[in-house]
């Protein structure tokens, strides 16, 4: 993130997040992934106490509709690389 970009995090504020597989490759389209996907985002949910209002699952890519409980912060949630379950890059 830019040092000159400026973050306001909003108590029910919601977050709409989009992300993609590794390379676009529909890996969500592999037997199982989309159940592996849904117990990793409510592990996520649970641990970073955020709401999730709604998701869309494609082969390649997924949307994301969350918001803040007020109690965990939305931020850290939505930018751990162990969230949902993807690989940290170095």
């Amino acid at each position: 993130m830019p040092w000159s970009f400026k973050r306001y995090q909003n108590t029910g504020g919601l977050h709409f997040i989009t992300f993609s597989c590794y390379r676009r490759q529909p890996l969500l389209r592999n037997p199982g992934a989309p159940e592996m996907f849904e117990q990793a985002l409510e592990q996520a949910r649970v641990k970073y106490e955020f709401l999730v209002y709604g998701y869309v699952l494609m082969p390649e890519h997924v949307h994301l509709l969350v918001g803040g409980t007020g109690k965990g912060d939305t931020r850290r949630g939505t930018e751990s690389d162990e969230t949902i379950g993807r690989a940290p890059t170095s």
